[in-house]
């Protein structure tokens, strides 16, 4: 069962939509409508499947389930173009990989591991069910290309090539900056995820970056500005679960806190943040915030969680 109130077919459809806004715009067009259409219909079949359960999800763990079906329905799609598989074999593969993200997302849920894992078993799932449909494709000689190259296409990983290790902007002061940006963003990964991203890096950017991700507040160090607009370049689909409780989650924590204090202490705490960022927590503090001032919900999380802190500490 899922909450009455969480339409699937509503959720589908915007899905589908950012899927389109990020699909790559050099390949053709009927793939992309191949592609989020596969992507409309499978987080419906996945929302439908989890109503009829015995089981009760609530809105979270519904939307963290579909999310990653779509999420990888539409990588998975990408790569069935860029590797070449006959087009024939697309929505099999595509049907299987969902079944297999779906199966392993929905466990996690039931044995209540967090979301960090859940998002490593469904990645997990994708990549086990994948070798063994490209495989059994090789052994029947349906491909023209090798099962490693095959294997070692990624769309994400294509994007992170494309654009970090070609795009480094030539003055020193901006490219570590950027560095730091892609450091900040690594440590939000698995490690076997880590891994394989820093090897599609030269081998100074890789060691800069890895001396950043050693550093323990680098938050504090980059722009959430700057932050945001490099961010964006890696979130080719939605790399997150972003849905209204989570948000209330990451407001609700700050907002507890600045009951507790009045406004021109609360400035006085903040003084010394970037502009931006103070802009921000007063416009918090004052009830008057609208859904474009918001930044990433992961950088949001640390600017709430450090203001948070510093006012319970005061």
């Amino acid at each position: 069962m899922i909450p009455q109130d969480l339409n699937i077919e509503e959720f589908a459809q915007t899905l589908a939509g950012q899927a389109a806004e990020a699909f790559p715009p050099e390949l053709p067009e009927e793939v992309k409508k191949t592609v989020t259409q596969v992507v409309y219909e499978f987080i419906k079949i996945a929302g439908n499947a989890l109503g009829n359960e015995e089981h009760s999800y609530n809105q979270n763990e519904t939307i963290l389930i579909c999310q990653l079906v779509g999420e990888w329905m539409f990588h998975k799609g990408i790569d069935n173009y860029k590797n070449q598989i006959p087009q024939e074999y697309w929505k099999p593969i595509l049907q299987q990989i969902a079944f297999a993200i779906f199966e392993a997302a929905k466990n996690g849920v039931i044995q209540g591991q967090n979301q960090d894992n859940i998002i490593t078993l469904a990645e997990n799932a994708v990549n086990n069910t994948y070798k063994s449909l490209i495989e059994q494709l090789a052994n029947e000689n349906k491909l023209s290309k090798s099962v490693e190259d095959i294997l070692n296409q990624s769309n994400l990983h294509d994007y992170v090539e494309q654009n970090y290790q070609d795009d480094i902007p030539p003055g020193q002061e901006e490219k570590d900056l950027k560095l730091m940006t892609m450091a900040l963003f690594f440590k939000s990964l698995p490690s076997d995820e880590i891994t394989k991203m820093v090897k599609l890096l030269g081998e100074n950017d890789k060691r800069q970056i890895l001396t950043y991700m050693d550093i323990p507040d680098l938050d504090r160090l980059v722009d959430p500005v700057i932050y945001n607009q490099y961010l964006e370049k890696f979130h080719n689909f939605m790399p997150q679960v972003q849905i209204k409780k989570r948000k209330e989650s990451i407001f609700a924590k700050i907002t507890t806190a600045i009951k507790k204090i009045d406004r021109n202490d609360f400035e006085e705490i903040i003084k010394f943040e970037r502009k931006n960022v103070k802009n921000f927590l007063l416009r918090i503090y004052d009830g008057k915030m609208y859904e474009e001032d918001l930044f990433s919900l992961d950088l949001t999380n640390t600017i709430v969680d450090y203001a948070a802190q510093k006012v319970n500490n005061k």
